[in-house]
């Protein structure tokens, strides 16, 4: 294209952020340099003042600098794109709907068409007709500008494909080496325990509740069932339809209670072998809690190993509540029920747990595996239960109140994918860590209609479905990647301002602006920059001095010995 020249004026960005505006008593003058542009009253009690005096105060203000880029932005993208015949026929469909409903709002109100569309016209924010139709286009034109540069963001090839191009898909290697995304399964049995006791060691469950805990993990253990099989049946959340795969990417903003997502952060980042140590410091997990409270020190201190057997204890003891002759124990209380005895000293921990299979004889092939880091010792009893493809099984307690203002419970999750380790790759020959394979795991590529995706494992073709269900999760993935970055409208600026350089448009604008707008967008990335680290640093600092409540209460748990008491 020929060579232009956008010039964006003191005058121009004036009009675009509607500072023209004027009464009675506000004359407008010429722009000549450093002239007067504004005179407020008359005669020698007059107030003149220059484009400096009146355009700089308000720059330096928050909302005028972001009033300014906005007008830039729109100029910008204005002149970059093209008003192509799709634009002009969705703009014609615009104004064709727009007379219409002045016509119909005529007929029922028993006004002008004129009157209704001036209406109409207002209730848009422009004047006339001509206004409306410069808004629409550049709506249309900002909506195509964003979706082409969207488009370029995200790995759309399938996995059985190489190639990643290292200078594409920037906005979802930055999400995916910065943000953590995980996608996990998990089972979640809800339980009656309030987890807001000043006494937190005498919660108490149902009877109910304590063989829904039992039967998952003697299911989840079972050499003929899979994780995917057990969720379906047992967990009691929208995830139990998708074999208990979330439908949506967890990554350190997303919001979930803490113990849930610290749980599978905890464990990359302590026990996981698999992953090297420059990957875990990715998840930035403050080294101190509080003064004197070291994270690692009480997240590793909190590991909690549930034996198999306590299943087996709790489906035996669910529904006893008396002792052998009938007769009531410690006056009834029911925090002395042996159900919630092994709940309370097993189960209600909201650091991270593990199942082992202990002394418990189980049928050949059932689902424990030592896991380095996990384990105790080699020796089988410290085994740890895994899903069917040999991962561990996470256990944490976690909710969000109580009744119906949220819920209690215990979350058994898997990791389908970390993204600090490459699932497929981990444990072959030279295997090293590559950014490359997350972001082939995220490829938002839809499987054609019938095509099998047995050997295509990813997130978009975890559960095989139809293309509907599949283009539900690439939304999943877009959404994450476009939540992101708060201030993508930054980033859209640069593209719009290389797009123009590129084909030779030299771009010039008042210093003064110009100073105003920079500073304005390094002062908001920056801030929000500080606010998400500082956000999930509080996070984790909540839950370490959780772990470390808890820890302190582990005092007054009522002893596994009462048990024997209700022995029959």
């Amino acid at each position: 294209m020929n060579k232009r020249i956008i010039t964006l004026s003191v005058v121009g960005i004036l009009g675009l952020m509607g500072l023209s505006g004027c009464s009675e008593d506000v004359t407008k003058l010429q722009v000549k340099g450093e002239d007067v542009i504004v005179t407020i009253g008359k005669g020698d009690n007059a107030e003149h003042y220059t484009a400096n005096e009146l355009f700089g105060n308000y720059l330096n203000t928050s909302s005028g600098a972001s009033s300014a880029f906005s007008a830039i932005y729109d100029v910008l993208v204005g002149k970059a794109v093209e008003t192509s015949q799709e634009i002009t026929s969705s703009v014609n469909a615009e104004v064709t709907t727009l007379q219409e409903n002045a016509t119909t709002n005529a007929s029922n109100n028993g006004t002008t068409y004129n009157e209704e569309l001036s209406n109409l016209l207002e209730s848009e924010g422009v004047e006339d007709l001509d206004e409306f139709i410069e808004k629409k286009e550049l709506q249309y034109k900002k909506e195509h500008f964003e979706e082409e540069f969207y488009d370029n963001q995200f790995y759309s090839k399938n996995m059985s494909e190489t190639e990643v191009e290292a200078d594409k898909y920037q906005l979802q290697r930055e999400y995916i080496e910065n943000d953590n995304p995980y996608h996990v399964r998990h089972i979640l049995v809800k339980v009656s325990a309030s987890g807001s006791s000043f006494f937190p060691t005498a919660e108490t469950i149902s009877s109910t509740q304590a063989q829904n805990l039992a039967n998952v993990i003697k299911n989840l253990a079972s050499p003929s069932m899979t994780f995917g099989n057990v969720a379906e049946f047992y967990s009691e959340d929208g995830s139990a339809s998708s074999l208990g795969s979330l439908n949506q990417l967890m990554d350190e903003q997303t919001q979930y209670v803490n113990e849930f997502k610290f749980a599978v952060f905890q464990y990359d980042a302590y026990f996981n072998k698999n992953v090297a140590a420059k990957e875990a410091a990715r998840l930035n997990i403050p080294v101190e809690a509080d003064t004197g409270l070291n994270t690692e020190a009480i997240v590793k201190g909190a590991l909690n190993r549930i034996p198999y057997s306590v299943a087996e204890q709790l489906l035996e003891y669910a529904d006893t509540i008396k002792l052998p002759n009938g007769e009531n124990y410690k006056d009834g209380k029911d925090y002395y029920y042996p159900r919630n005895v092994l709940f309370n000293h097993y189960f209600s921990n909201h650091g991270l747990s593990v199942i082992t299979r202990g002394n418990a004889i189980l049928p050949e092939g059932s689902h424990f595996a030592h896991i380095d880091g996990l384990s105790a010792s080699t020796n089988t009893a410290d085994d740890v239960l895994v899903d069917e493809n040999g991962r561990p099984v996470l256990v944490t307690r976690a909710g969000t109140g109580s009744s119906d203002s949220g819920y209690q419970g215990i979350h058994f999750i898997v990791i389908e994918n970390s993204p600090l380790v490459n699932e497929s790759k981990v444990g072959t020959a030279g295997y090293q860590y590559s950014l490359d394979e997350e972001l082939r795991y995220y490829s938002t590529n839809i499987p054609k209609t019938g095509a099998s995706v047995e050997n295509d494992k990813r997130y978009v073709t975890f559960i095989n479905a139809d293309r509907e269900s599949y283009g539900d999760r690439v939304s999943d993935i877009e959404t994450a990647v476009k939540g992101y970055d708060s201030n993508i409208k930054f980033r859209l600026y640069e593209e719009v301002v290389n797009q123009l350089k590129e084909n030779g448009v030299t771009i010039t604008i008042d210093s003064r602006i110009e100073t105003s707008v920079n500073n304005y967008i390094n002062f908001t990335k920056a801030k929000a920059e500080l606010t998400k680290e500082e956000t999930y640093e509080n996070f984790w600092k909540t839950y370490v001095r959780q772990l470390q409540t808890q820890k302190d209460f582990e005092g007054y748990k009522i002893p596994l010995s009462e048990i024997d008491n209700f022995t029959k």
